[in-house]
């Protein structure tokens, strides 16, 4: 029997009605929006604004409202799009009307949301023609609010509604629907997420109430998440009532901690079913199918903590390919499966399902069978295939319990039901059901595919145990059936698993064949290769390479990968030391599921010998000069360090040492002396820390370097008759004997020989008198050449200054002692001078009035003169003796003259002095006349 409308608000009594006066303010249309509707082709507009204020056209400020208003004046389906950029929310003052087919594209979730302010709803969605196209997605609608009203967000009536990549949070309804209400139509979602809405009635997320004679062509809810939206009345997550066109379909989604609180009055006489997800009055030939998806940690007062299927079911109505785990209701704690019509083939069917870990405050933990309600027919057939319901928790009935007089039959078959005490069923097959055994199922968890889910673990009786029927995959979309090697199946099993999951029981791969490249020279690559064998067509692969040198990699391969080929390039051919090197190359696979194998295969790594190029030697030099070696080092063993090996070509020979990765090197040599043949040739030798060699050559010219001459010095002044020093530095970077000429400057010069190193001299001269003459000082200019046994010369100059000395008188004496007057008398006396080349002039003045000038050559040691005094008396002679120089000596004499012959003398000539032998001036006297005088000296 039918259930009477008592439950049903209002409103519901005439939905298109209701939507009808809701849009009624917003179908009054301008002048300016009448002529719009006249337009029958489909446009596009373009929002690029976030402000809300009241329509006006799309020009240079188009907002959504604009767009729409423009779109309910065209009875062609437009579309709305959004400007490049445009991020935020639109808060609108109110909500906005959608009166016409319209498709909203808006740039993505995380980039623009609508959003209520808390206040309003955000789309009211109700066109003329039952059906109408309206699709939204890319955006979020947030904190939408139905005041007395339904549909938070969205309130859609008898539309085709396709809803896709959205977000629909934190709105509310006082009414059905705190995210989404529908009055009849199609729903058709994709990839949304429909979160933290509430409802003040049924359906906290989304709410849908049909009617017959509606547009309908059912529900399809796909790849979504509904979470965290609470319900006063049924359906805490979705609550679906009358459909009278199905399908219903929701799949590959997760309907997770949402809550129907109870408290309220409505449909089911005010009771709170189905925290995750409600559906009731299900008529005609709709069906339902609830497939690969995941109810958990949802919340009823009422019953069907995950899942209620309330009354009035007219075909098939079935959970395939599901986990339902962690739920609470008061009972029922994971599905409550209330009653179905009684036509034939009409049942409830879960199949291939996991219900664990659900609770029941009151009884049936698990699965409840019948309805909580008192008006309920209690038809409640119901057929579970190879699923597992255990662990569940419940004061009474833990895992499957009752609810009234149920008159329909359980079947149960290839399944695992913990607690079956006093649950009465039918065995088909017999003996196909396990009864009082732990699943050994893992935690809910990410084990691949879009849902969480419970994996069976090693072990487990699930394993090999089930019936795929028409299934190929499993909740996560892997492989169905995979038939565990090793264990039997059970009877009449196909191998497959009891359960959502099918239990991935690994098989290993195996390498073989594997080899590598060889030999290989150092710096080139080794190409591996092998085959890769493994019974589980849809594992990948994760190849590890250990390379023998330190290094690894990891290599990953899709399913279905039968070989491989990798290159690895070796550096060097280390260890040092060796022409050649083994690596060993160890691999390992591992197919991500615990399945490995390893291999080991090898290659030999060649030395190649370093490369010389561009080397040179700077020159030319001179001996004592420095050369600098150079050159590129090449080696594709880029680890190798080198050893360079030089003979210099003089003897002398060097080795350095550089580091891995050294190409170039600079040397430095200094040549002491010069290359006997011109030119010194350089062998050079360069070799690598595993044997490999490279000669080398170079020459360079190296010619003598003359010596050098510097700091060239003399005692400065000196007296004639003097020694000067002369004083130098040598330097000979050739190393050769080495000559020294000077040339004094006096008409003199001296050779000296020096022995090789030598690098200073010292050589004294005498200077015999300072001439030229008439000066008293004179410098003497002294040229210095150096020369080396290679032929290599240097000069210098320098001077010494030879002073003038004075010569000097003494022993002047006149002879006789007391001449006499009219008789010649002798004046002698002595002269030095250390200036063996100066000549003197003796002034002599006699006292008598006379003088007389005798010229004395250079050696001159004494002087003789004779002169006559005429008369008697006293006498002083002065004599002044002065040298070609200048120099001046003077000394005088005084003596008596005695008187003598009274008659007059005669008369003395003229007498010229000559100078004798020794020096003695010897003077002829033609006429003498002496007188005796008496002589004094005084």
């Amino acid at each position: 029997m039918s259930k009477t409308d008592s439950g049903r608000d209002a409103s519901a009594s005439n939905p298109r009605a209701r939507g009808r006066a809701t849009l009624a303010a917003a179908a009054a249309l301008t002048a300016a929006d009448a002529l719009l509707a006249q337009h029958a082709s489909a446009a596009t507009f373009e929002v690029n604004s976030l402000a809300d204020g009241p329509a006006d056209a799309c020009d240079a400020t188009c907002t959504l409202r604009d767009a729409i208003t423009l779109a309910n004046a065209d009875a062609a389906a437009d579309t709305i799009e959004f400007s490049a950029g445009l991020t935020g929310t639109i808060v609108l003052a109110s909500e906005i009307p959608v009166q016409q087919p319209l498709t909203i594209a808006g740039p993505g979730a995380a980039q623009l949301a609508l959003s209520g302010g808390d206040a309003n709803r955000i789309l009211n969605i109700d066109t003329d023609t039952p059906g109408d196209a309206i699709g939204i997605s890319g955006l979020t609608l947030q904190d939408g609010l139905a005041t007395g009203d339904n549909g938070g967000a969205i309130l859609s009536s008898d539309v085709s509604l396709t809803l896709t990549d959205l977000v629909l949070s934190g709105s509310h309804a006082d009414g059905a629907g705190g995210a989404l209400a529908m009055n009849d139509g199609t729903l058709v979602m994709s990839r949304c997420r429909i979160e933290n809405n509430s409802a003040g009635y049924i359906g906290g997320g989304i709410g849908f109430d049909g009617f017959s004679g509606g547009s309908s062509t059912g529900i399809t809810i796909s790849d979504s998440i509904i979470s965290g939206n609470t319900s006063v009345a049924s359906g805490g997550g979705i609550a679906l009532y009358d459909v009278y066109t199905g399908p219903v379909r929701v799949e590959r989604s997760t309907i997770s901690g949402n809550t129907t609180t109870g408290g309220g009055g409505g449909k089911g006489g005010g009771v709170a079913d189905g925290g995750g997800l409600w559906i009731e009055d299900a008529y005609d030939a709709t069906t339902v199918h609830l497939v690969d998806s995941t109810f958990s940690g949802n919340t009823a007062a009422g019953a069907g903590g995950g899942i209620s299927f309330g009354e009035n079911f007219y075909a098939l109505n079935e959970v395939v390919n599901s986990t339902i785990v962690g739920n609470t209701a008061e009972a029922g704690g994971g599905i409550n499966f209330a009653d179905i019509d009684s036509k034939t083939g009409d049942t409830f069917v879960l199949r291939n399902s996991t219900v664990t870990g659900n609770t029941a405050t009151a009884t049936a933990g698990g699965v409840l069978r019948g309805y909580s309600n008192p008006y309920s027919n209690t038809n409640t057939e119901l057929a579970i295939v190879s699923s597992v319901i255990a662990d569940n928790t419940a004061p009474t009935a833990p895992d499957i319990g009752t609810s009234g007089e149920v008159t329909g039959e359980l079947t149960i078959g290839h399944s695992l039901v913990r607690d079956l005490v006093d649950v009465v069923y039918t065995e088909a097959p017999a003996g196909s059901v396990l009864t009082g055994v732990d699943p050994l199922l893992g935690p809910l968890a990410d084990n691949g595919g879009p849902t969480l889910t419970r994996l069976p673990q090693p072990g487990s009786p699930l394993l090999d145990a089930g019936l795929a029927g028409d299934l190929v995959t499993d909740q996560r979309g892997e492989t169905r059936t995979i038939d565990v090697a090793g264990i039997d199946n059970a009877a009449g099993s196909d191998g497959t698993d009891i359960g959502a999951v099918e239990a991935f029981v690994n098989s290993a791969p195996v390498l073989s064949d594997v080899a590598a490249s060889s030999p290989i020279d150092e710096g080139g690559s080794t190409t591996l290769t092998g085959t890769i064998t493994d019974a589980d067509s849809g594992d990948g692969f994760t190849l590890t390479v250990d390379w023998g040198d330190g290094t690894s990699e990891d290599f990953t391969y899709p399913a279905g990968t039968t070989a491989f080929s990798e290159t690895h390039a070796y550096p060097d051919d280390n260890p040092t030391g060796t022409p050649s090197d083994v690596y060993a190359i160890a691999l390992s696979i591992d197919d991500g599921a615990g399945g490995t194998d390893t291999a080991d295969t090898s290659t030999t790594v060649q030395n190649v010998a370093p490369t010389l190029t561009a080397v040179t030697a700077s020159g030319p030099l001179q001996a004592g000069d420095t050369t600098t070696l150079a050159g590129n080092i090449g080696d594709v063993g880029i680890e190798d360090s080198f050893t360079l090996s030089v003979d210099w070509g003089d003897g002398n020979n060097s080795v350095f040492n550089y580091p891995a990765g050294t190409t170039a090197f600079s040397e430095t040599h200094t040549y002491a002396t010069e290359a006997p043949g011109g030119s010194y040739d350089i062998a050079l030798t360069l070799q690598d820390d595993d044997g490999g060699s490279v000669p080398g050559a170079a020459s360079v010219a190296v010619s003598n370097a003359p010596p050098l001459l510097s700091s060239l010095a003399t005692s400065g002044t000196i007296d004639e008759g003097g020694v000067a020093t002369l004083t130098g530095e040598i330097a000979d970077t050739g190393g050769e004997a080495l000559t020294l000429t000077v040339d004094w400057g006096d008409g003199s010069s001296d050779t000296y020989d020096y022995p090789a190193g030598t690098t200073s001299f010292s050589e004294t001269h005498a200077y015999a008198d300072d001439n030229p003459s008439g000066t008293p000082s004179d410098v003497y200019a002294i040229e210095v050449t150096l020369e080396d046994d290679g032929g290599g010369s240097a000069s210098g100059t320098t001077a010494v200054t030879v002073d003038n000395v004075a010569p000097t008188l003494s022993d002047v004496a006149i002879s006789p002692a007391q001449p006499d007057a009219g008789v010649p008398a002798t004046l002698s006396g002595t002269i030095a001078d250390v200036g063996a080349q100066d000549s003197f002039e003796l002034v002599i003045d006699w006292g008598d009035g006379q003088t007389s000038t005798l010229p004395l050559a250079a050696g001159a040691t004494e002087f003789s003169t004779a002169h006559t005094y005429a008369d008697a008396g006293d006498v002083l002679v002065a004599l002044t003796l002065e040298d070609d120089d200048t120099g001046t000596a003077s000394d005088s004499l005084t003596f008596i003259v005695a008187g003598g012959a009274t008659t007059p003398p005669p008369a003395v000539p003229n007498v010229i002095p000559t100078l004798g032998a020794g020096g003695l001036v010897t003077l002829v006297l033609l006429l003498v006349a002496v007188s005796k005088v008496a002589l004094r000296r005084r």
